[in-house]
């Protein structure tokens, strides 16, 4: 496009110099060529096409240098461009700038989005720990019970046996005569009461043993249902944490794939709108140049537009968020599984 219009103008001054023309019949024409580039410029340019503006001006520096001279047409044209680049373009760069940066802010939000899924499932997984170490307090308690009623069950058995070897009957001697006499009815007497005293305690040793052989038998069936609660909520527990772990890496990964490519393209874009910007400056330091008296000519300051290297590009810099780190206090939070149990 500059290049085009460019060569417009050359043409148009080398068919003034071809014809001898004198300075005012040269300015007559350029001023002429002026108007016919100007409107091929309303035909092309765009709201925000800064590139143009660029080249548009340089090619009015351009005549001015030649001409030393700038008319009412071209001082229109560059109070033109001059708001042009004010209330349009560089607002167009900063408005391009915001996006980016708020682009770059929410997907940065998404990995913060991670944490916040995983504190939410945490509450659960948490409450999965809390049954289960319930059901582990119901299943040791049981346990304990069923053990105290064995350990009763074996004192029982042992007892009766420590009662059984200790016991003392009377001789076994005839009788103290072959008639019934108060010594005979005497010697009778203690031999019944020595077997009966034997069988009622006996009898008792026998019915309490069978008691808690009974009750250790229905305490150990009992067990069971415990032992197998706790093991399906100690699992359940278990296996809630290794997907809801592998759900907080997935998130972390992919929000951080998301971030790095989205920085990487906005960081292109901003490189070219740094370059745009300062392409503008240099425009408006051009206008400036060319507005005042002499047009920039006499003093240099025109020229050393063209070797403006620097200017503030902060309001077009993106500032880059910081990535929520790791949280190992979330993980942590949802519990170790340290039972030894097989799931």
């Amino acid at each position: 496009m500059v290049a085009m219009l460019r060569a417009m103008v050359i043409l148009s001054m080398a068919s003034a110099c071809a014809a001898a023309m004198t300075k005012q019949a040269a300015e007559r024409q350029l001023e002429k060529s002026m108007v016919s580039v100007a409107g091929i410029l309303q035909k092309k340019m765009t709201g925000d096409d800064s590139s143009v503006t660029a080249g548009l001006v340089s090619i009015i520096v351009d005549m001015v240098k030649l001409t030393g001279s700038l008319s009412d047409a071209h001082m229109e044209l560059l109070t033109s461009l001059g708001q042009k680049v004010e209330t349009e373009e560089i607002p167009a760069l900063l408005e391009d700038f915001q996006e980016d940066q708020d682009l770059l802010d929410l997907h940065s939000g998404t990995m913060t989005d991670c944490d916040t899924a995983l504190a939410s499932a945490s509450s659960s997984v948490q409450a999965l720990g809390s049954t289960s170490d319930q059901l582990k307090a119901a299943y040791e308690a049981c346990e304990a019970e069923r053990q105290t009623i064995l350990d009763e069950k074996y004192n029982s058995s042992l007892k009766f046996s420590m009662w059984m070897n200790a016991q003392m009957f009377p001789e076994e001697t005839a009788a103290p005569c072959k008639t019934y006499t108060p010594q005979v009815e005497e010697w009778l007497l203690e031999r019944m009461m020595a077997y009966s005293a034997y069988n009622a305690t006996y009898t008792e040793y026998k019915i309490n043993e069978t008691k808690v052989d009974v009750e250790a038998k229905l305490s150990i069936a009992n067990c069971t249902g415990e032992a197998d609660s706790y093991k399906y909520s100690y699992c359940s527990w278990v296996a809630q944490i290794n997907s809801t772990a592998t759900a907080y890496g997935h998130c972390r990964n992919e929000s951080s794939f998301l971030f790095n490519s989205t920085l990487a393209r906005v960081k292109i874009s901003e490189a070219d709108r740094v370059d745009e910007l300062l392409s503008l400056y240099v425009v408006q330091c051009q206008l400036q140049a060319i507005s005042q008296p002499g047009h920039g000519l006499t003093d240099g300051s025109l020229d050393a537009c063209s070797q403006l290297s620097g200017g503030d590009v902060s309001a077009i810099v993106l500032s880059v968020p910081t990535l929520a780190a790791y949280d190992t206090s979330l993980m942590s939070a949802l519990g170790t599984p340290s039972a030894n149990i097989t799931c």
